[in-house]
């Protein structure tokens, strides 16, 4: 539910390493290294953040560009209300955590 980039240890018996990516910030080089991309979410989000949040990669250039958009929340939160989901996930989207 929050964007992050784990980077695989340099060697086997290192630690991961993990990012935090900036959005809406462009093209972000990727390098060499093993590497786990999650985006977020569209909804549920866990960062503080309630936009939604995807990423476009560039299997060419090897470069991900993380991307955080406005929509709907109220339309959302109505919508799961009729659904009678509960509330703190219905909450939740107003403010991203």
């Amino acid at each position: 539910h929050s964007p992050v980039i784990f980077y695989a240890p340099h060697n086997p018996d290192g630690i991961s390493e993990a990012e935090v990516p900036s959005s809406n910030n462009g093209p972000q080089a990727l390098g060499e290294r093993r590497l786990i991309l999650n985006p977020g979410s569209v909804g549920q989000p866990r960062d503080n953040d309630p936009r939604a949040a995807y990423a476009l990669y560039d299997l060419a250039r090897n470069q991900w560009s993380q991307i955080r958009v406005p929509y709907a929340i109220e339309l959302t939160q109505n919508q799961m209300r009729a659904a009678a989901l509960p509330r703190r996930l219905i909450d939740r989207l107003s403010f991203g955590w």
